[in-house]
């Protein structure tokens, strides 16, 4: 359905060839994140047809081979952006419209951009609406994919689940049944999420970074909070809590995500 949006393909010649043109025009400007060349489309849709006359070969089958041509093409593989004067490298131009989607899209959400980032490119308006789009694309829940690269590349939270820790030796326990109860994974993934969580929080809500360093609150579920000594927290689901007077968390130097893998 995403692709044969029209469903069947007509019985005539002609008509497969409008439709196989209609399919891989929208195919082709989503992967190669701006408007398809006409030339490029024209050979897209005759290879399509070409595979689709040969005997025992459906339709489907001949879009099937000019997707794979799509798929393979550096277009779709690399984020190129075309200059305006390649011969001129003293010559500096900004960025067109379709490469600022493409770099804002994959910068914040990791991957192509929407129908919204591709409409406001087509129109040229994204430049003069940037501030509105980074905005949106921020409250979006897609940003998630860029606090979890930057978050697990900057403090290194990616590796805080799989880090080898003997749990005897930071919980000073001999036996090694009860310290696993008392340090397990279920703990070393709230440590990670509390930091995600902390760093989402202020990206969303746009406040200050220093934050990050002085939080009198953070992100704990009833695992996390009893682990860390602070009660009245209940629940598996991570929530925001107001750091108890006097306890020394508070910021991510504080964090049990960022004290293992540090």
């Amino acid at each position: 359905q995403f692709i044969f949006t029209d469903g069947p393909p007509p019985d005539d010649v002609t008509g497969r060839e409008v439709y196989a043109r209609k399919i891989l025009r929208r195919l082709g400007d989503y992967a190669f994140r701006r408007p398809l060349d006409e030339p490029t489309l024209d050979r897209l849709v005759k290879l399509a047809i070409r595979h689709d006359q040969e005997e025992g070969v459906m339709f489907e089958q001949g879009i099937g081979r000019a997707v794979t041509a799509i798929l393979a093409s550096p277009r779709f593989l690399f984020r190129a952006e075309i200059q305006a004067d390649p011969d001129d490298p003293g010559r500096v131009v900004d960025l067109d419209e379709f490469a600022l989607a493409s770099r804002l899209s994959y910068f914040l959400w990791s991957t192509l951009p929407d129908p919204e980032l591709m409409e406001s490119a087509v129109k040229g308006g994204l430049r003069a609406n940037l501030s509105r789009q980074v905005d949106r694309m921020i409250d979006s829940p897609n940003i998630q994919r860029f606090v979890d690269n930057f978050v697990g590349q900057w403090l290194q939270t990616r590796d805080v689940e799989g880090v080898n820790i003997d749990p005897r030796r930071i919980l000073r326990i001999r036996d090694s049944r009860q310290a696993n109860r008392v340090f397990n994974n279920r703990v070393r993934k709230a440590m990670r999420q509390e930091t995600e969580m902390l760093f989402a929080h202020i990206l969303q809500d746009n406040r200050s970074a220093l934050e990050l360093l002085t939080a009198d609150y953070t992100f704990l579920n009833s695992t996390l909070a009893k682990f860390y000594g602070i009660a009245g927290v209940d629940g598996y689901e991570m929530r925001k809590v107001p750091i108890p007077d006097g306890n020394v968390r508070g910021g991510i130097l504080t964090h049990g995500s960022v004290l293992l893998v540090t």
